[in-house]
């Protein structure tokens, strides 16, 4: 089975360095054919370039803020919802990252893996 994302995908953009991203973690649900279910998705997401992000968060919403909302640092989303992201973006997959993966479930109808540490190393 080809699974569109994989925990450890980093993905950088040209234009939009602030939200350079990995993906932390992915779950996926397979119906009885096989296939990805709609329900059941999670694909987990950090920004990787903080001095970057915060620069452009101050800049559009000052200094002076206990939150970057709008502006997230991180998230969970479904598989449309990252393929916007990176269309948004114009983040390009650049490579797969060192850091040691675990799969967690691998079976007909499930597949969750995530970072041993819980996260990156980029991501801090």
């Amino acid at each position: 089975m080809k699974l569109p994302f994989k925990t450890g995908m980093i993905y950088r953009s040209d234009t939009h360095p602030q939200f350079d991203m990995i993906i932390d973690c992915v779950q996926y649900q397979f119906d009885d054919n096989g296939k990805i279910e709609n329900y059941g998705i999670v694909i987990s997401w950090c920004n990787i370039e903080r001095e970057k992000f915060m620069e452009f968060v101050y800049q559009k919403l000052g200094k002076d803020r206990e939150t970057t909302y709008p502006y997230a640092f991180c998230g969970e989303c479904s598989i449309q919802s990252i393929k916007q992201r990176i269309q948004k973006y114009k983040l390009k997959y650049v490579r797969m990252s060192e850091d040691e993966v675990v799969v967690y479930t691998d079976n007909e109808y499930e597949y969750f893996s995530a970072f041993k540490n819980e996260h990156s190393k980029l991501s801090y």
